[in-house]
């Protein structure tokens, strides 16, 4: 118990230990007691001061976010901050003065930890980066990194376990490194793609040549059934180059190796263009073509022959889906702020609202009946974004089933 001397305030508050001690007599009564008293102000102040500091070292440890642990020789965990019972979902009264392997439901029973704790340690005062990966019952599967340190309090060995989560940092490593593998193997596929385009379109451009020239009959007559021959040959060549130039271009965006050539190009011009190209086709399919263009929108900056390929996919994909008995194909042109905004518009079959989000992709074909019917590869509208897009502009559809479409882009007036 604390005691003050009132006369003599300088002493200050020292400390006592009291004991009575009963004395009995022969037949075993209690005649007498003894009391003592043994000065322990020393120890007292010595422990207080201990305790005083060891509050202010736990106060630190607890702003350190990486959780910490402090053990004995044992393993018995004498202190743990904040951060350990935040991550670990464990309270003081199951971790504190118990073994390592025993807080909670045991989730730090880990051979590698017991093979860190009983064998390293005592060999080397320091361990460094000691990577464990376990399932742990409350928090689920993480990786972790152990640094531990041996030290000495008062003649006693003790270990100061930190522990840092690199479960997250893992996991981008892991993507990362599978993103480096994509990126080589998109790579690989769109170098092959250039390759075999630029092979297969050699001997095609040949084999058109050559068709043009039999189909021209300067080397000689033809009768009906050759003439039919050829110009199969012909039609189903230029079809497959056409295939070939979408693949190639298709290879170049992906690599990166695209450009534009940008000059000052005449709108009305080339929906003008475009629109005669398909001219005799939609003639022959009862397609009335259409355009209405805003006398403000004249000139724009962009790469003349992307521009005209994406107007020309455009209008193939509105003539190629129009209705058997026919309908209406509108271009429609107009000036929005510092864009030019441009419509295709047919009455065609349309496309179903849960098919539109597939529309864009590469190689996707919304239906295997209409695919056998109109063929294609999939790969027009890809293209037709991805050039639209490269010119920073942007590409819209919209549908009715069985009424027809509007697929809508818009490109910068100026670069």
């Amino acid at each position: 118990m604390p005691f003050e001397f009132p006369d003599q305030p300088w002493r200050g508050t020292t400390y006592w230990d009291w004991t009575l001690t009963p004395v009995k007599d022969a037949g075993g009564r209690v005649d007498r007691l003894v009391l003592s008293r043994m000065d322990t102000t020393e120890r007292v102040l010595r422990e207080q001061a201990i305790q005083k500091a060891l509050t202010y070292a736990e106060s630190i440890v607890d702003t350190i976010p990486e959780p910490l642990l402090i053990l004995d020789s044992n393993q018995r965990v004498k202190t743990a901050n904040h951060a350990f019972y935040k991550m670990f979902k464990v309270s003081i009264e199951e971790t504190k003065d118990r073994l390592l392997y025993d807080i909670g439901n045991r989730p730090w029973d880990i051979p590698k930890l017991r093979e860190l704790l009983e064998e390293v340690i005592p060999k080397n005062s320091h361990v460094k980066d000691f990577e464990v990966e376990h399932v742990f019952p409350n928090i689920g599967r993480k990786t972790v990194l152990l640094n531990a340190s041996r030290f000495q309090q008062d003649a006693a060995d003790m270990i100061l376990l930190a522990i840092d989560d690199i479960t997250q940092f893992k996991k981008a490593e892991e993507i990362r490194l599978e993103n480096e593998r994509l990126i080589s193997a998109n790579k690989a596929r769109s170098e092959f793609l250039s390759i075999m385009s630029h092979e297969l379109r050699t001997p095609l451009t040949s084999v058109i040549g050559y068709s043009i020239l039999l189909r021209e009959q300067e080397l000689g007559k033809l009768n009906k059934k050759q003439e039919f021959y050829v110009d199969s040959v012909l039609a189903n060549g230029k079809h497959l180059l056409s295939l070939i130039n979408s693949l190639l271009d298709l290879a170049k965006m992906e690599a990166g190796k695209l450009e534009l050539v940008v000059e000052n190009v005449s709108v009305p011009e080339i929906i003008s263009d475009s629109l005669n190209l398909i001219k005799e086709k939609a003639r022959i399919q009862h397609i009335v073509l259409k355009k209405d263009l805003d006398p403000a929108l004249n000139v724009i900056e962009a790469d003349r022959q992307k521009f005209k390929q994406i107007l020309f996919n455009l209008l193939s994909n509105a003539l190629k889906f129009s209705k058997e008995e026919g309908g209406i194909i509108k271009v429609s042109a107009k000036k929005e702020g510092g864009m030019a905004k441009i419509s295709v518009s047919d009455t065609g079959i349309g496309i179903r609202e849960e098919d539109i989000p597939r529309l864009f992709r590469k190689f996707e074909q919304l239906d295997s009946g209409i695919t056998r019917k109109y063929g294609g590869t999939g790969l027009g509208l890809a293209i037709t974004k991805q050039l639209v897009e490269l010119h920073g502009g942007n590409i819209t559809v919209e549908s009715r089933y069985g009424e027809g479409s509007t697929f809508t882009f818009s490109l910068p007036i100026a670069r």
